[in-house]
């Protein structure tokens, strides 16, 4: 009887003693089990660009523009981009050429805009960082552009809504650089869509790491 009590006592010490060393070992974090989200490391509150950028939808007249924007920061994800406006350069496409020269259309057929206002709320949900060749870091965050813009026309103002999407990557806390592209979907005139791809170059003023 105590042989048989003695091998018992071995079989429970046998399966035992693994489950208690095991469980040190499963209260252990995993490496790589939890991942820590970072803050932001530039934050920012007033900013003002300058740039410019190209509208080449219509098929007549291409056009260029020079400009600047004004953007207050309310929060890291919220800023309202309080004025956006632009003079704008056009030329005319092989087509309208081709047309004004072999059917004698004039030119004021082809209507191009002068110069156009805006104001727009940049959703900025996204932010990110990425090494470059194991070398230096970039910071850059991707928004969402919505808002609403007047563009001056040689005889009227053609009001429009603005929907377009943009990337910056940050230099420093100082400067960052912004590619966008903004469609304005005209509303008068015959409901049509200016394209532009835009440039700009940022000053963040208030900034901080």
């Amino acid at each position: 009887m105590k042989h048989v009590s003695r091998v018992l006592w071995l079989l429970v010490a046998a399966v035992g003693t693994p489950a208690l060393a095991q469980s040190p070992i499963d209260d252990e974090p995993v490496p790589g089990a939890s991942l820590a989200i970072q803050e932001r490391s530039y934050r920012m509150t007033y900013e003002i660009g300058v740039g410019g950028g190209l509208m080449p939808v219509d098929p007549y007249t291409k056009q260029a523009y020079v400009g600047g924007v004004m953007v207050l920061h309310f929060t890291d994800a919220l800023a309202w981009q309080i004025g956006r406006g632009g003079y704008a350069f056009s030329w005319s496409s092989g087509l309208r050429q081709q047309l004004e020269r072999d059917f004698q259309v004039l030119p004021n057929a082809f209507p191009a805009m002068q110069w156009f206002v805006g104001s727009q709320l940049l959703f900025k949900p996204f932010y990110g960082k990425s090494a470059v060749a194991n070398r230096f870091v970039i910071h850059y965050e991707a928004y969402i552009e919505l808002g609403a813009s007047v563009h001056k026309y040689a005889k009227d103002f053609r009001p429009g809504i603005d929907i377009g999407g943009g990337l910056r990557v940050f230099q420093n806390k100082l400067l960052s650089y912004r590619l966008e592209v903004l469609d304005t979907i005209i509303l008068t005139g015959g409901v049509t869509n200016n394209v532009s791809i835009n440039l700009l170059l940022c000053v963040n003023i208030g900034s901080s790491e």
